[in-house]
């Protein structure tokens, strides 16, 4: 069959070949110092933790963790609440892999000591503790929504000496926030904190403290298994006059001084 000039030439491979063009780079995009959207700040502080991703550890360290919850709601400190949010606690508390060992309510936030086998288990835990936590407050204040602020704050104790101070930091912080005296009444004896686990810490140096009648009860916190949480206190004991917080430090001295010539506490341990 012949075929006509038309269709030979619609048939014809005969084309023009595609050339690559070409383009200029320009000056903007791509990783630099800087790039991105910049972190919200407050007064020269970021408002809310880096999702940067955490250092390992392992089970043999203690970690100081810090779980901040959302604007508007009522302190933890309050009695009823502070109450159902240990029993969120408690409840949490009851794995092989993770242990809360101290703790301190404060009224947007919470500081705990704990200790986990590792990092999966520390986010598995924390998640689970945290939807207790919301779980309790929603109940207690009669609403919905979000109640955990943003990414939980983890800090890895490496050191004796670190550990000493974070337990102090976590046991005290009320002191430090302004929300707490122990030194208030009593007779000059310190009067543990009730929203944090001070009452149940075993080295305590001193003879005598005064326990409130309510707050955290014995079976929030767990006892410690990482040797750094006792290699910490085995030289000796916290004392509420050498390791105040801080700017304390000069009020507790003033404290034990008047101590000394005052009736002690009834209610002792």
């Amino acid at each position: 069959m012949k075929l006509t000039g038309k269709r030979q030439k619609s048939l014809s491979p005969a084309r023009e070949k595609a050339v690559q063009g070409t383009f200029a780079f320009t000056r903007w995009g791509g990783a630099r110092k800087g790039a991105g959207r910049k972190a919200a700040m407050r007064n020269g502080k970021r408002l809310f933790s880096t999702h940067t991703k955490r250092e390992r550890f392992s089970k043999s360290r203690p970690l100081l963790i810090t779980l901040n919850l959302v604007e508007g709601l009522p302190s933890l400190r309050e009695e009823r609440l502070g109450t159902a949010v240990l029993k969120a606690i408690e409840g949490a508390n009851r794995r092989e892999d993770f242990r809360v060992v101290h703790l301190c309510l404060l009224s947007n936030h919470v500081h705990l000591i704990c200790e986990a086998d590792g990092a999966e288990a520390l986010a598995s835990a924390m998640k689970g503790l945290g939807g207790r936590i919301a779980k309790a407050v929603n109940r207690h204040v009669g609403r919905k929504g979000r109640v955990i602020g943003e990414r939980y704050d983890v800090q890895i104790l490496k050191s004796p000496q670190r550990v000493r101070h974070a337990v102090a930091y976590v046991l005290r912080n009320g002191e430090r926030h302004g929300v707490f005296d122990p030194f208030r009444g009593a007779g000059g004896v310190p009067v543990v904190d009730p929203w944090s686990s001070a009452a149940w810490f075993p080295h305590w140096e001193h003879g005598e403290l005064c326990l409130p009648a309510y707050g955290c009860w014995a079976g929030v916190v767990r006892e410690p298994r990482t040797y750094l949480l006792e290699a910490a206190f085995a030289q000796g004991g916290l004392s509420y006059w050498r390791e105040a917080p801080g700017r304390l430090q000069r009020e507790a001295r003033k404290k034990q001084a008047e101590r000394r010539r005052a009736r002690p506490c009834a209610r002792t341990a």
